[in-house]
């Protein structure tokens, strides 16, 4: 049995979900949607299309991201920026004793700069 296929994701799936189930979270928005991981198929403007219509909708408040490399995080705060959609305003990296220096060789140096901010958990 071999690993399972990984399918492209599908950026508007979030907002279909949403559509869905609004009784389920009890709350008219979410307070925070996080990406936790990207597709490397599914061109970056794609996914900032759908986190920025669920904004623009107010069932989300702010987007975040996580398990992102540095360059595809750059690709995406250009793109918000360029073309005047919503962000990533929070940033979970996979940070631990064990795992640090991606964080810190590679994404500490994005969320210094002004276009990102980042909040301890």
């Amino acid at each position: 049995m071999g690993r399972p296929q990984r399918r492209r994701a599908q950026p508007r799936a979030p907002a279909a979900r949403l559509r869905r189930q609004p009784g389920r979270l009890q709350t008219d928005y979410i307070d925070l949607y996080q990406t936790h991981w990207y597709d490397a198929e599914t061109p970056i403007d794609e996914t900032l299309d759908a986190l920025n219509d669920l904004v623009r909708a107010g069932k989300v408040r702010y987007i975040g991201c996580s398990n992102i490399p540095a360059w595809r995080l750059a690709l995406a705060l250009g793109a918000s920026e360029r073309r005047q959609l919503a962000r990533y305003d929070a940033l979970q990296p996979h940070y631990n004793l064990a795992h640090r220096d991606e964080f810190e060789r590679e994404l500490a140096g994005s969320v210094r700069r002004p276009a990102a901010r980042r909040d301890p958990v």
